[in-house]
């Protein structure tokens, strides 16, 4: 009987102080929602982690830091960081369908910083009939190709469109019957069309490679030639703590300022792979350098 009473006195107490049912839920809510400030979440598109790349520097950035990156890969990157999926995007500036001048532009994310451009190629159909697979002038590749009525598919991927418009103008705008096909198509199905019509077309090298692992192609090759007509920036952007009271931006920054130290961009400019002809990628972070960068900073 004793016990009893004992029990009931014990649960009267803890019903009298215990908090209303909204502060426990919201307690709850804020001790699970607690992000792991030793995880630094990346949103990135696929370049360049397919390229390779990314998988290396966020090794370096970890065997140097306390942090992990926890790596996400797709094509709605700024729409994830939107609600809260991630502390940092990496991705191509410029493209509408991603989304970063928005993103900026009201309010979710920092400033963005450029880190690395991605290299756009020529793809090269068998036997090379223009013969521009040792030429590194994208423009003297592109009026090569017109001269010798070689057939060529346009890739309407609005970047890689873009790119090709302002070869077109700078080889003098060479007239476009015959040779030149608008067949409405773009990346992936581009290449499968310069495969069955022997035909060149341009693409992003780290996309080539990619379908040509998992489609086994044999047909086709590319030329990576230089100059900045062929690269593509892209930039690497922080959510706005205001925004994003709960993201882990301190360590989205120490990712960011690890991207741009001058060792890093030099691992950048490094980076050799046997599945590309040239160099993928190209550093970008030499206009970011302010007094937050130093020239020592690896040391």
């Amino acid at each position: 009987m004793k016990r009893h009473t004992i029990s009931a006195f014990v649960v009267a107490i803890l019903g009298a102080v215990s908090l209303p049912e909204s502060t426990l839920a919201q307690t709850a809510i804020q001790e699970t929602a607690q992000p792991d400030k030793a995880t630094v979440r990346l949103a990135t598109v696929r370049t360049p982690r397919d390229g390779g790349l990314l998988d290396e520097l966020i090794a370096r950035f970890e065997s140097r830091t306390n942090y992990r990156v926890e790596v996400s890969v797709g094509k709605l990157v700024y729409e994830d960081a939107k609600v809260g999926k991630a502390d940092v995007v990496l991705s191509h500036f410029g493209h509408s369908h991603l989304g970063v001048e928005p993103f900026v532009q009201e309010g979710y994310g920092l400033w963005p910083q450029a880190v690395l451009f991605s290299r756009d190629g020529f793809i090269i159909p068998k036997g090379d009939p223009a013969e521009v697979a040792g030429l590194a002038d994208p423009v003297e590749i592109f009026r090569r190709i017109a001269e010798s009525g070689s057939s060529f598919i346009a890739n309407d991927d609005e970047s890689h469109n873009y790119a090709v418009e302002t070869l077109w103008h700078a080889a003098g705008s060479p007239d476009r019957e015959g040779w030149y096909l608008d067949l409405d198509a773009k990346n992936s199905k581009v290449a499968e069309l310069a495969a069955s019509k022997n035909a060149y077309s341009v693409w992003g090298a780290t996309a080539f490679k990619d379908w040509q692992d998992k489609t086994g192609d044999d047909q086709l090759s590319m030329v990576l030639p230089d100059g900045p007509v062929m690269s593509r920036l892209m930039v690497i952007d922080v959510v706005n703590p205001e925004r994003f009271p709960e993201a882990n931006v301190e360590g989205a920054k120490a990712f960011v300022q690890f991207l741009l130290e001058p060792e890093t961009q030099a691992q950048i400019a490094a980076f050799k792979s046997d599945r590309f002809p040239a160099a993928p990628f190209l550093p970008a972070g030499r206009s970011n350098v302010d007094g937050a960068i130093s020239s020592r900073s690896g040391n």
